[in-house]
């Protein structure tokens, strides 16, 4: 990945025509290695033809609201809310609730290269239908890498 990477909380429905919620707290992003975090976040929809989204956030808690095929294969579909770091970094949020529009609905962190649809990535998520899952995409255009993390649903900390 480059140098400056986007490291946020992501969120997709894996139904293009239906938005799914999901309410994240205890969010923290501490850069390992300086230059510090900087201040302030963004929010944007990500890969071709997606539902608009909204994310939101009030005493501790984000809301995003995301659509999507998914977050999967060569390019990806979703919500993202993001800020920027510069070396190492470490992110934890806990995914308190996933709005279940499908078994593979996702939400939890991920770290992105950029905010190309086939950026290289990585996310350890919550799935209301299928579990715990570290997945990722090794290099941009690459096909996506899964590994479960067993069966636990929201809420969970990623």
């Amino acid at each position: 990945m480059p140098a400056t990477i986007y490291v946020g909380l992501a969120v997709t429905s894996h139904n293009p025509s239906t938005l799914a919620e999901a309410l994240m707290t205890d969010v923290s992003v501490e850069a390992v290695a300086p230059p510090a975090l900087p201040q302030g976040w963004s929010s944007v929809d990500i890969g071709a033809g997606v539902l608009q989204g909204s994310a939101a956030h009030a005493s501790g808690v984000f809301t995003i609201e995301g659509a999507g095929r998914d977050i999967w294969g060569t390019a990806d579909e979703l919500r993202y809310t993001y800020t920027q770091a510069t070396g190492d970094v470490d992110i934890v949020a806990r995914v308190d609730a996933i709005q279940k529009v499908d078994a593979w609905t996702k939400a939890g962190v991920m770290i992105r290269g950029t905010l190309s649809a086939g950026s290289a990535q990585a996310m350890m998520l919550a799935s209301p239908g299928k579990g715990l899952a570290y997945q990722r995409r090794p290099a941009d255009g690459a096909a996506s890498v899964h590994t479960s993390g067993g069966s636990g649903t929201a809420p969970s900390s990623s």
